[in-house]
């Protein structure tokens, strides 16, 4: 059973402070109160932000009798033995996606926690006879980063689409700042599997997801922080094994960008260094598999340009 302790470790992770209605219904409630969805009133509800993190998009459902965009969760059951289980047993059931699948992005001792506590208003329905209420969310971040085709519940959820992170619509679902949780999230998640297999060369969605990120901050004009993400992620790079077709195009494009976007704020000495590297990694690569030598001509080709100017 689900108790009030395990609901305090849950907000004492709380990547946003915690609203105080809900501490409020938490000290005036009953413990059977507090769970039950018969509760007319107000309960405690589970949903989970998925995150694909070599897309960096979100996961939502189109929930049937409420006609909208929703994130995956449910109700918790008597049967859980704790919020966490509340929420995979809902993922599960209404994705397909298991436990071993997803990588909790706010863990703490192997543990998830919640990052956000929201209050919604649940309109009447009708259907289930069931009064306007309100649901006090707690909002967990997976990453995942397997197939986007997905075996979704067709009894509940009409469909399901993966939305970009910085969607309008998707913002709205909650306050937390998903890239951050994520980029911490997969990070820890990269230490611990290096401290269990003792290899600094792993496989791993940390450098796709930062280069995503720079890429989205480049288009919306954010040139410090894509600077930021685009170096982390030539980092990240370097510290991660992958194979000569996956890897190289995407530490490329963070270089050329990275390379382009010091060109434009007039660092041309950085501009240079950085096609310089991006010459010598493709030459590197050039070496078994002829389609780099594209990318040679097209750093070397920038590089003269720029050292003319």
């Amino acid at each position: 059973m689900i108790t009030r302790r395990e609901i305090q470790e849950q907000i004492n992770h709380l990547k946003v402070p915690v609203d105080v209605s809900f501490t409020t219904f938490l000290d005036a409630s009953a413990p059977e109160d507090i769970f039950d969805c018969c509760n007319v009133t107000e309960h405690i509800f589970v949903s989970a932000i998925i995150v694909h993190l070599l897309s960096r998009k979100v996961l939502l459902l189109h929930h049937r009798t409420l006609d909208q965009w929703v994130l995956p969760g449910g109700h918790l059951d008597f049967n859980d033995k704790s919020v966490v289980e509340a929420v995979y047993r809902e993922v599960q059931q209404e994705t397909g996606l298991t436990k071993s699948q997803l990588i909790p992005m706010n863990a703490y001792k192997g543990l998830p926690y919640c990052v956000e506590i929201n209050s919604r208003l649940i309109p009447y329905r009708p259907d289930k006879k069931r009064e306007a209420h309100v649901h006090y969310d707690f909002a967990f971040v997976f990453g995942y980063a397997g197939d986007k085709e997905l075996d979704v519940d067709i009894y509940e959820n009409a469909a399901y689409k993966w939305f970009p992170v910085e969607d309008t619509y998707v913002k709205q679902l909650f306050n937390v700042s998903v890239d951050d949780v994520v980029i911490a999230g997969v990070e820890s998640y990269e230490e611990e599997i290096r401290e269990a297999q003792k290899n600094d060369y792993l496989t791993t969605p940390l450098a796709w997801y930062q280069c995503n990120v720079a890429d989205s901050c480049l288009e919306q004009g954010q040139t410090d922080r894509a600077e930021q993400m685009y170096l982390s992620s030539i980092k990240s790079f370097k510290n991660t094994y992958n194979d000569e077709y996956e890897t190289p195009p995407y530490i490329l494009n963070a270089i050329w960008r990275l390379a382009n976007l010091y060109g434009q704020s007039g660092r041309i000495g950085l501009k240079l260094r950085y096609l310089e590297e991006g010459i010598a990694i493709s030459k590197m690569y050039a070496g078994w598999d002829s389609n780099f030598e594209k990318m040679v001509s097209m750093f070397q080709k920038e590089k003269e340009e720029t050292s003319q100017t």
